[in-house]
């Protein structure tokens, strides 16, 4: 008889879930793993299906978060969005507009507005923070819409997610654009909302969705069919329309889960749940290294194909840094409050 335990997700809605670290961990790897491999061997590796979904299981999180004591209760926090998210992103980003305009305008030459806006938005993934604020801001005003009796909510959903798929594809909206745009995402607002209030049930019905979602994202990936005026086709953002974010609720977040619970006494999903813990910091720094100094460092190696190199020694240098500083930072910290 099957574990029924297997067949359905709930996070702990009250205290810790280290589920959600591991979970995280997997995704900022995947995130690194997304700008450091080729994107020719991305798709022959059928990345977009198995590593895209990284940002929408974060922005499924943070759902998850806002509406997890309740709907009526939820309300954002944006003093501690400032001081967590907000503040660490425009430190980073100033560090690299300063380090690509040094490189860039060694002269000192005064860049255009528009060189400083596309260094400050173009890096890799720096569009996420932005889509958190988004996020953040707007949750609430979709409150009503998530109260509504669930059939009712999903549809209200698909219906919002699709009428701006279409509004994206009839007006052409530029990439860089939809790239910083909410838009593309609206219908992980209700996926989230499910994961806090019901936790998401591998069934038949779940199951047959899930096969329909995974088939539209090799569609939207590997095909050449223009899907305009139904959908908003940018090939870099092929997996990002809401049918495609069925599969990844119900089918990729249940694997890992599977995965967690086989290997959660082992040292590895230990690792896994630290790298989790400190998963925006990672960002952080990963945008920072790939902005300025990836290729710098990849080019010290005097191989032909670089190609597994700049894979390994990328993914090393954007984690281990970052967990040996908060590692030292935990040790000053019990050291001085043993002094006290």
């Amino acid at each position: 008889m099957a574990n029924t335990n297997l067949l359905k997700i709930e996070f702990n809605r009250v205290g810790y879930d280290p589920f959600i670290d591991f979970l995280k961990g997997i995704c900022i790897v995947l995130i690194i793993l997304n700008h450091c491999i080729p994107s020719e061997l991305r798709t022959q590796i059928l990345f977009p299906i198995w590593g895209s979904p990284a940002v929408p299981i974060f922005l499924m999180i943070q759902v998850f978060h806002f509406y997890k004591k309740g709907i009526d209760v939820a309300k954002p926090d944006f003093c501690k969005m400032w001081k967590r998210v907000v503040r660490p992103f425009l430190i980073v980003e100033v560090i690299i507009l300063a380090i690509l305009l040094y490189c860039e305008y060694p002269d000192h030459t005064i860049p255009s507005s528009r060189d400083i806006v596309y260094i400050l938005t173009g890096g890799p993934g720096a569009y996420y923070p932005w889509i958190y604020i988004q996020f953040a801001l707007l949750l609430p005003l979709f409150r009503p819409f998530v109260k509504v009796r669930n059939v009712y909510a999903l549809i209200v959903f698909i219906l919002l997610s699709q009428s701006a798929e279409m509004i994206c594809a009839f007006f052409s909206m530029p990439e860089w654009l939809y790239r910083m745009s909410f838009l593309r995402y609206i219908f992980l607002i209700y996926l989230g909302f499910l994961l806090a209030t019901q936790g998401f049930t591998l069934n038949r019905k779940t199951l047959l969705l899930s096969i329909v979602s995974v088939a539209s994202a090799f569609l939207f990936s590997y095909s050449s069919f223009d899907f305009s005026p139904y959908f908003y086709h940018v090939k870099a953002w092929s997996t990002c329309h809401w049918i495609c974010y069925v599969y990844i609720a119900f089918f990729i977040i249940l694997c890992l889960k599977v995965i967690y619970t086989y290997i959660n006494n082992y040292a590895f999903s230990a690792v896994i749940t630290q790298i989790g813990k400190y998963s925006y910091e990672i960002y952080l720094f990963q945008l920072l290294y790939f902005s300025c100094f990836s290729e710098f460092i990849i080019n010290q190696f005097s191989v032909q194909d670089k190609t597994l190199i700049m894979i390994f020694i990328s993914t090393l240098l954007c984690i281990i840094p970052v967990l040996l500083y908060k590692q030292l930072i935990g040790k000053l910290k019990n050291k001085e409050k043993i002094t006290k």
